[in-house]
C-alpha cells in the first residue's frame, strides 16, 4: 500500500486549493471562448449588416421605374437604421455566445465535479467493504496527497487501533477462560475424590477441603478483577481524594506484609494533594502497585513512596530494591494475565490481571504510569496524576 505524507501537506496542494484552480481556470476559459466567439462573430457579421444597410438604398433606386429622384434619406436616419441593426446583431451574437458557454460550463462543470467526487466514492466503497470479519483491510490513498489521502491515513489509523482492540478482546476472553479452566479442573477432581470416599463411607480430607477454599477464593478474584475491568469510569462517583493521606493509610494496612516478606516501607507524607477521582479506584492502583513491590522485592529489601507535586502533575513514584523486571518483558507487564514468573506468581495468589487493573484505573483517571527496571536491582513505577484545575 502507498504510503502518504500526511504530516507534510505543504508538499501538494490541498483539495480546497485545487478546486480553486480548477474553477478559475474553468471560468477563464469560458470568458477567453466568450471574447474571442463575440470577437469572431463580430467582425465577421457586423461589417456584413452594415454594408448591407448601406448599399440597400442603391438596390433600391436602380430597380424601381420612376423617372424621377427620390429625394435621399438623411443622415440621422441612416445613423438610426445602422445603430438598431448593430444592437440587434449584438443582441444575437449574446444569446449564441451564452447557449455555446451554458454547454461548455455544463460539460466542464461535470469534469470538475467528477475529479472532486470520484476520490469520495472509491473511499466509501472501500469504507463499506471493511467489516469485523475484514478489519484487516486498509484505504488505499490515491497518492495525491489532499485531505481526503490524509483523511484515509487517519482512518487507516482508527483501524488500526480497532483491530489492535478487537484482537486484545479475543486473547483476553481466551486468557480469562484458561485461568478459570484450572481452578475449575482442580475442583472437579476433588468433588470426584469427595464423592468416592463418601460412597466408602470414609472422613473428608482437611486438605482437600483447604484446597477447594483456595481455588474458590482464586476464582472468585479472578472473577471481580474481570468485573471491574469491564467497568468504566460513569460506574464509580468520584469525590476529592487526599492521595498523601490514602497512601500513609495503604501503607499502615500493608505493613504487615511487607514484614512477612522481611521488606522496609519508606514513606513520608509531606503536605494534602488532592486529586478528582473514585478513592476506590485509586487504592486500588496505589495498592497493586505497593504489593507488587513488597512481594517481588528481595529479604532485608526496601520501598520507598514518595509524592511529588509540580506545576502540571502529581508525581507518585514506588520504587523497590527487588529482583527486577528484564527489557523484553517491560513492553507487556500491564497485558492481561501476563506473568514474568508464572509460578512465583501462583505462589503469591495473584490473578494476574493486578498491572492491567492498574492501567485501566490509570486510563480512566487520565494518569500516565511509565516503568524503569533493571534485573537484580529493582524497578521503579512513576504515576503522574493530573492535578485539579
Amino acid at each position: 500500500m502507498k504510503k502518504i505524507d500526511a504530516d507534510n501537506p505543504s508538499k501538494k496542494p490541498k483539495l480546497q486549493t485545487q478546486l480553486m484552480i480548477w474553477t478559475l481556470g474553468l471560468v477563464l476559459l469560458l470568458g477567453l471562448l466568450q471574447v474571442l466567439l463575440i470577437n469572431r462573430m463580430t467582425v465577421v457579421n457586423v461589417p456584413k449588416t452594415i454594408q448591407m444597410e448601406l448599399i440597400r438604398p442603391t438596390l433600391q433606386s436602380q430597380s424601381s421605374t420612376q423617372v424621377e429622384r427620390e429625394e435621399p434619406p438623411s443622415m440621422s436616419d441612416g445613423a438610426n437604421e445602422i445603430g438598431e441593426v448593430v444592437q440587434r446583431q449584438m443582441w444575437i451574437i449574446s444569446a449564441i455566445s451564452l447557449i455555446a458557454l451554458l454547454i461548455i460550463g455544463t460539460i466542464g462543470s461535470f469534469i470538475v465535479s467528477n475529479h472532486v467526487s470520484r476520490p469520495v466514492d472509491l473511499f466509501s466503497e472501500q469504507i463499506a467493504s471493511i467489516n469485523v470479519n475484514s478489519l484487516e483491510k486498509r484505504l488505499i490513498p490515491s497518492g495525491k496527497g489532499h485531505e481526503i489521502d490524509r483523511m484515509a491515513s487517519e482512518i487507516n489509523k482508527t483501524l488500526d487501533r480497532l483491530e489492535q482492540a478487537f484482537r486484545s478482546q479475543e486473547q483476553f476472553v481466551l486468557d480469562a477462560a484458561h485461568e478459570l479452566r484450572t481452578p475449575l479442573s482442580t475442583l472437579h477432581a476433588q468433588v470426584e475424590i469427595l464423592q468416592a470416599k463418601q460412597n466408602k463411607g470414609e472422613g473428608v480430607p482437611e486438605a482437600i477441603l483447604s484446597a477447594q477454599g483456595k481455588n474458590l477464593v482464586r476464582m472468585e478474584a479472578i472473577v471481580e478483577d474481570l468485573l471491574l475491568l469491564a467497568k468504566g469510569k460513569q460506574q464509580f462517583p468520584e469525590e476529592c481524594v487526599d492521595l498523601s493521606q490514602l497512601i500513609g493509610e495503604i501503607c499502615m494496612d500493608l505493613q504487615w506484609l511487607a514484614e512477612k516478606h522481611e521488606v522496609k516501607l519508606m514513606y513520608e507524607a509531606e503536605e494534602i494533594q488532592v486529586i478528582q477521582a473514585n478513592p476506590m479506584m485509586i487504592d486500588r492502583l496505589i495498592r497493586n502497585l505497593i504489593v507488587n513491590a513488597i512481594q517481588y522485592n528481595k529479604p532485608k529489601g526496601v520501598v520507598k513512596i514518595n509524592l511529588k507535586p509540580k506545576p502540571e502533575a502529581l508525581f507518585l513514584s514506588i520504587q523497590d530494591s527487588g529482583i527486577g523486571i528484564a527489557q523484553e518483558d517491560l513492553p507487556h507487564i500491564f497485558d492481561r494475565f501476563y506473568r514474568v514468573d508464572p509460578s512465583r506468581s501462583r505462589l503469591s495468589g495473584g490473578t494476574g490481571l493486578g498491572l492491567a487493573i492498574v492501567r485501566h484505573i490509570a486510563e480512566l483517571y487520565k494518569a500516565e504510569i511509565t516503568v524503569e527496571s533493571e534485573v537484580a536491582k529493582g524497578s521503579c513505577f512513576i504515576v503522574s496524576f493530573p492535578k485539579i484545575e
